[in-house]
């Protein structure tokens, strides 16, 4: 059987102590190293998924950036065209203008010789009174 005070003076003892104490320190050391090699296995997974949303976001604003650049190169057409036709409509309000100027002294011209004519035949007119 078991010998009870052989079994005392066993875990009395210095060799006892120094070995429940590796045993510790060993029971110790696994469970840091198990511990730091799940952490590492977490920030390695941590940092698959940042790459991957990264990826992710550059992907997304390469489409953006396609999309604005058409949007803009779009944009740049149809304002060459509104520019196009502000010059159309500039050249005909030119020839519009330049139009009712030349009307408006062949108004003046024909409304000057008209009252020319009046005043020569009121002058005949007194004239012939005298």
């Amino acid at each position: 059987m078991i010998d009870i005070p052989a079994l005392v003076d066993l875990s009395s003892s210095e060799r006892f102590f120094a070995l429940v104490l590796i045993i510790g320190v060993v029971f110790l050391f696994r469970y840091f190293k198990a511990s730091l090699t799940e952490i590492k296995d977490e920030n390695r997974e941590r940092e698959g998924q940042l790459i991957e949303m990264y990826k992710d976001q550059i992907e997304k604003a390469d489409q953006r950036e396609e999309k604005l650049t058409n949007h803009l190169d779009e944009s740049t057409k149809h304002m060459k065209g509104i520019a196009d036709t502000l010059k159309d409509v500039q050249s005909s309000l030119l020839k519009l203008e330049d139009r009712v100027e030349d009307n408006f002294m062949n108004v003046w011209k024909e409304l000057g010789s008209k009252a020319d004519r009046s005043e020569i035949q009121i002058k005949i007119k007194h004239k012939g009174e005298e």
